[in-house]
């Protein structure tokens, strides 16, 4: 079984998180954040399912959409040779 040792702050992780993605995405970085590994692209990836779902704490970040998440999400699993998540 997968331990996850965010999940008791894991809102509050994302919603700490959330302006630093839309800012990398702004600035055209989205490496900075895959930089971080594969725990911040698992994070990466709980957020885009969040936002597919409309969680609420998603609610609150209206240009955190689906198709940025993929973006960043995309370079990361384009260099790795497999496909991009769907919008």
């Amino acid at each position: 079984m997968h331990h996850n040792p965010l999940r008791p702050h894991e809102t509050r992780f994302k919603q700490t998180f959330a302006p630093i993605v839309l800012r990398c995405v702004a600035l055209g970085l989205p490496r900075i954040l895959l930089d971080g590994g594969p725990e911040t692209v698992e994070i990466l990836t709980m957020m885009l399912a969040d936002v597919r779902s409309g969680e609420a704490w998603a609610k609150q970040w209206a240009d955190l959409t689906a198709p940025k998440l993929i973006g960043v999400l995309s370079e990361r699993l384009d260099r790795r040779g497999t496909q991009a998540p769907t919008p």
